[in-house]
């Protein structure tokens, strides 16, 4: 909040606006203007020669490709966020031909987003993604709703990732 103001005219011409501000005012808005938000970024392929997945499944990505913050375990495929806030979590996989695959992408035990996909003669690589609010500690996976065959990992990729977007303090 600015506590004075005062207006220097020529006339009718505005010359300066001078302004007064309490330390207060200052020290928020440096705070508020320096905040930053922390790089938390994870991705990571399917790369399993055990290409076929049952109902209920954790995939496990193993190959990590980026884990800034550490978030991401490849033993498990369980991203657990080092802080809370706002993230975004895309998956693509890929189907092998004449099989189905049913993924969704879970947090907790809560399904945020789930999809599923036939190939029938040519190979479709499909993208899903949602965006949550995550507690810091929390896990989020992907987790397999069908008996799910992959295309193997040489051919196409099948990934999990996720970038915090907006860290929340607690």
């Amino acid at each position: 909040m600015v506590e004075a103001m005062t207006l220097k005219r020529e006339s009718s011409r505005l010359l300066s606006v001078e302004c007064t501000y309490s330390p207060y005012n200052i020290a928020l808005f440096l705070s508020s203007a320096q905040r930053v938000v922390p790089l938390v970024n994870f991705q990571a392929v399917f790369e399993s020669i055990q290409f076929v997945l049952q109902p209920n499944d954790n995939v496990v990505f193993e190959k990590v490709m980026a884990n800034d913050g550490g978030g991401y375990d490849p033993k498990t495929g369980k991203f657990t966020a080092p802080v809370g806030g706002v993230y975004i979590f895309t998956v693509q996989y890929c189907p092998l031909y004449y099989h189905e695959v049913g993924f969704e992408i879970v947090q907790g035990e809560i399904p945020l987003q789930r999809s599923a996909q036939e190939s029938v003669d040519s190979t479709v690589c499909v993208n899903m993604q949602v965006v949550s609010k995550v507690e810091q500690g929390a896990n989020v996976w992907v987790r397999a709703t069908a008996k799910s065959t992959l295309h193997p990992e040489n051919i196409h990729w099948n990934t999990f990732a996720g970038l915090l977007i907006h860290a929340i303090e607690n």
